[in-house]
């Protein structure tokens, strides 16, 4: 009965951040006007609109090492708050895939798989970034070649979520699923030690609660950037899945697991919108080579491609 009552109450947490941050929940948003936007450069946009796909990285790899780092300090005085003295330096990911064997201290025996067994199988989180910024002069200096990059629209994915910009949330979040693990670890706990029921069905029932806190944790820690960029008005698509096709490519000389997403946006014969931009540095006579070049790759002579109205700031 307990167990039950314990995944009640993680459905409850998991439809209540789904909506505060899907972007689904998001559709009557002023904010919205049904495009997100990526900003990349040249090279990249070539590959996107020729696969019509777009890569969404896995968590643990970001490039930006601060992002790895960033809510380390925000999970760790959320399970101190709680009673759970486990050490949380570092890459924040690593150490939430650690903490399931920490709170139920498996065993060699456990009927489970191990953190490493589950590292291995790469469900996820896959995230990929985008905006609701049309055209932001800090987006160009940063993801697309310092201004002299694109930006494409895509319409609204599905598995897009909200960045979380407050400590304050990521930390209220955090703190009412790590108490609810560690609420499951005793739970199972207990009844190991009276053994009342099918044990092996209540370690199948708490392994089943204990990875959805995992795997939503993962997800807190995956949508949370540091509050300086609350400007971007960032959301990520959130890739999960257990047959999900891995792919790698090197980057600065690591291998990064990434999986691809289909833009609903790219397909096949469907005529295009003026969704392309180029950056308020993109030299204004190369624009009409640039705009027959996206046209070619998308067999689509209805593309059109503007110029950013934003003055350069270098």
């Amino acid at each position: 009965m307990e167990l039950c009552e314990h995944a009640a109450e993680l459905c409850s947490i998991e439809t209540d951040w789904l909506s505060q941050n899907d972007a689904r929940s998001y559709t009557k948003d002023t904010a919205i006007t049904g495009s997100f936007y990526h900003y990349t450069s040249a090279q990249a946009l070539m590959g996107i609109l020729s696969s019509r796909k777009i890569w969404a990285t896995y968590a643990s790899c970001f490039a930006d090492q601060a992002e790895l780092h960033a809510s380390s300090p925000i999970f760790r005085d959320a399970a101190k708050q709680i009673g759970i003295d486990m050490p949380i330096e570092g890459n924040t990911f690593h150490n939430l895939r650690s903490l399931r064997s920490y709170l139920l201290k498996r065993k060699s025996h456990d009927p489970v798989d191990s953190p490493k067994g589950r590292w291995l199988e790469l469900r996820g989180p896959f995230v990929a970034c985008f905006s609701t910024r049309e055209d932001s002069i800090s987006h160009w200096q940063l993801y697309a070649s310092q201004g002299q990059g694109y930006r494409f629209a895509v319409p609204a994915l599905d598995g897009a979520r909200r960045v979380i910009y407050e400590e304050s949330k990521l930390r209220e979040w955090a703190v009412k699923v790590l108490q609810l693990a560690k609420n499951v670890a005793a739970t199972r706990d207990r009844l190991a030690e009276t053994q009342q029921g099918d044990m092996g069905a209540i370690w199948n029932q708490v392994d089943r609660l204990t990875d959805r806190c995992e795997r939503l944790l993962l997800e807190f820690a995956a949508c949370y950037k540091n509050p300086e960029y609350a400007h971007e008005d960032e959301w990520r698509t959130v890739i999960w899945g257990d047959d999900l096709k891995v792919e790698h490519r090197g980057v600065s000389g690591c291998i990064v697991p990434y999986v691809e997403i289909k833009l609903p946006a790219f397909q096949p014969g469907v005529k295009m919108p003026p969704f392309i931009r180029t950056g308020p540095a993109f030299p204004a006579e190369a624009l009409p080579a640039a705009e027959t070049g996206i046209r070619s790759i998308l067999n689509c002579p209805d593309a059109v491609v503007e110029k950013s109205g934003h003055p350069y700031l270098p």
